[in-house]
């Protein structure tokens, strides 16, 4: 397992992968069966980078950032709060990827051998992108008063 913390809140990269090799010899060593498995997984989060960086880049620096232990959604500039930007906004993919392939061989006499090859490459991949409602900085739906704060 790799677990990869990124620089934004809300942006990691975790994967898992697994190997197997065999190779397998019967008959007189003349048969040979080669297999080979790789299984991988990918989850991946990543936080909207652009409304959040270029929030913290206009943001007015005397502006408080919370505001009795909460994000501060009153700015001077109506820009919203990058705090309240994370907590609305969540991207979340997963890949599985399986590499499968075998191999099996038969040596019919000295320098004479039959070799046949399968192989297999599956992908799958499932991307979740989601916006919790918000409508601005001043004012505050209840589904997003309800939900963020707890």
């Amino acid at each position: 397992m790799d677990n990869q913390e990124g620089i934004l809140q809300n942006s990691d990269l975790k994967r898992y992968s697994g190997r197997l090799n065999l190779k397998p010899k019967s008959i007189n060593d003349k048969l040979n069966v080669a297999f080979n498995l790789t299984a991988t997984k990918l989850e991946n989060s990543r936080p909207d980078a652009r409304n959040v960086v270029g929030n913290m880049l206009t943001l007015n620096p005397t502006d408080a950032v919370y505001v009795n232990g909460q994000p501060n959604v009153n700015l001077s500039n109506d820009a919203v709060n990058p705090l309240i930007s994370q907590r609305i906004y969540s991207d979340e993919t997963t890949n599985n990827r399986i590499l499968a392939n075998i191999s099996p061989s038969y040596e019919f006499i000295k320098g004479l051998t039959f070799k046949f090859n399968l192989g297999v490459d599956y992908s799958m991949s499932q991307r979740d992108i989601q916006v919790l409602p918000y409508t601005s900085a001043t004012i505050q739906p209840k589904y997003f008063e309800q939900h963020c704060y707890e």
